[in-house]
């Protein structure tokens, strides 16, 4: 007639220890193949964590770029290179004098030899060869003038498009993540 409050409790008990049973029998690893995927996981798991703190990115900014001027130094030991891009002045700050460059012709040209140097010099100019137009700031051009191996052939390059490549140097994952998002 009335309702036993200690056997819906009894039940309660026993449902779940039923459940916990079935539980443990869910997460327990029974057969090898289970096994070698567990394993599998957590390797991957642990090698991602290493490459994250222990791992190295090379980091680069490319740009197009004009070749304005070549000239050779006067021991004849180096010859300079001057280009100008177009840049925004928030990449120019992370651009140091003396990192390593490459310059690659923009593609079409019948030329195909990349010339590799370092940046001699950097120069950021404010004014721009347009006049601004309404609603749109100019971008600075900035000037580099980068020494090159004097055995490069630069004449082919001469008022010539081209791409630059600012090798920017060597981060870690974990640092450059926490770079972006902070």
């Amino acid at each position: 007639m009335f309702n036993n409050p200690l056997e819906s409790f009894h039940n309660t008990v026993a449902e779940a220890k039923a459940e916990r049973e079935q539980l443990d029998r869910l997460l327990t690893v029974s057969s090898p193949r289970e096994l070698l995927l567990l394993v599998l996981v957590l390797v991957l798991l642990a090698a991602l964590i290493v490459w994250l703190v222990f791992g190295v990115l090379d980091r680069n900014i490319a740009t197009n770029a004009t070749v304005l001027e070549r000239s050779v130094s006067a021991d004849r030991s180096n010859k300079f290179v001057g280009l100008q891009t177009h840049w925004s002045t928030e990449l120019i700050s992370n651009v140091k004098v003396g990192m390593p460059v490459k310059i690659d012709p923009v593609n079409g040209q019948e030329r195909s030899v990349t010339i590799r140097g370092k940046i001699r010099s950097i120069v950021s100019s404010h004014v721009s060869e347009e006049l601004p137009v309404a609603g749109r700031i100019p971008i600075p051009f900035i000037w580099f003038q980068i020494t090159v191996n004097p055995d490069d052939d630069l004449l082919s390059y001469t008022d010539s498009e081209c791409r630059l490549i600012i090798q920017l140097g060597r981060q870690s994952p974990l640092q450059l993540i926490g770079k972006n998002l902070l």
